[in-house]
C-alpha cells in the first residue's frame, strides 16, 4: 500500500474509532437491538414481516457496527505499516 493510502486508511480507522465509541451511537445500538427483540416478542404468530423486519434490522445495526470495527482494524495494520516503512528508511 502508498504512504498516502496507509495514512488515509489511519485517518478512517480513527474517525471510525470515535464514532463507535460515541457513547450517543451506543444507546442508537442498544436502543435500536431492543426494539427489534420487543417488535419480534410482541408479534402476533402469523405475522412473519414485523419477525423478518425485526430481523433484518438487527442484521443492519450489526453490519454497520462490523463495518466500523473493520474500519478500525484496517487503520491499525496501515499505522503499522506507516511505523514499519518509518523504520526502514
Amino acid at each position: 500500500m502508498s504512504i498516502e493510502r496507509n495514512r488515509e486508511q489511519v485517518a478512517r480507522g480513527e474517525e471510525a474509532a470515535r464514532v463507535l465509541n460515541s457513547p450517543l451511537l451506543k444507546e442508537f445500538f442498544a436502543d435500536m437491538r431492543s426494539d427489534c427483540v420487543r417488535n419480534w416478542e410482541h408479534s402476533a404468530i402469523d405475522d412473519v414481516a414485523t419477525r423478518e423486519d425485526a430481523w433484518k434490522m438487527h442484521k443492519a445495526v450489526s453490519l454497520l457496527e462490523q463495518k466500523l470495527k473493520t474500519a478500525i482494524a484496517n487503520g491499525e495494520h496501515a499505522r503499522k505499516e506507516l511505523l514499519k516503512e518509518e523504520k526502514e528508511k
